[in-house]
């Protein structure tokens, strides 16, 4: 069902409805997904250069890590498929394996410039990630919580379409 989704947004070129509502979907899954974890985890595992652990320095991180979100699958579907086809196409283990790279990728740089900037620090309770000398939590938050928001997009994607369908 998911399969004939997609297809059917991509095997002809998406109208603007549909990719926006594919956008909005995944800003409005993303956003609260990385705002929970954010808050969950920064108060005890990180020091913060210029604010405290505060709704409004979460709200931040979690805009910074919606627009990752954006990033890893855009990239993935730029490395998954061929010319002109469009990003969310097919989601397969092909794509997954794909996402879960590139977010690891992103999770240690974006850890290494926080660290090398200044802007954040570790507690001494904080796991890291050995020979990386990274936090493991940001790159479990991106390697779990990026795959996750896909899901749910085309899962709720799945249902507006049947719902349309039965109008």
């Amino acid at each position: 069902m998911t399969q004939d989704l997609l297809n059917s947004i991509c095997h002809s070129r998406p109208t603007k409805c549909q990719l926006l509502k594919f956008i909005g979907l995944i800003m409005l899954i993303s956003f609260p997904l990385h705002f929970v974890w954010e808050w969950l985890q920064c108060a005890p595992f990180f020091y913060h250069r210029a604010t405290p652990a505060l709704p409004l320095s979460m709200v931040k991180a979690s805009i910074g890590d919606v627009l990752l979100t954006f990033l890893v699958i855009f990239l993935a579907g730029c490395l998954t498929y061929s010319k002109r086809k469009l990003f969310f196409e097919k989601f397969d283990g092909k794509t997954f394996i794909f996402i879960e790279v590139i977010a690891l990728f992103v999770a240690v740089e974006t850890e290494k410039i926080g660290l090398t900037s200044g802007r954040w620090s570790y507690t001494d309770i904080n796991p890291l990630v050995p020979l990386l000398k990274v936090s493991a939590l940001p790159v479990l938050q991106m390697m779990f919580l990026i795959p996750s928001t896909l899901f749910l997009t085309i899962k709720i994607l799945n249902k507006l379409q049947i719902s349309e369908q039965v109008k």
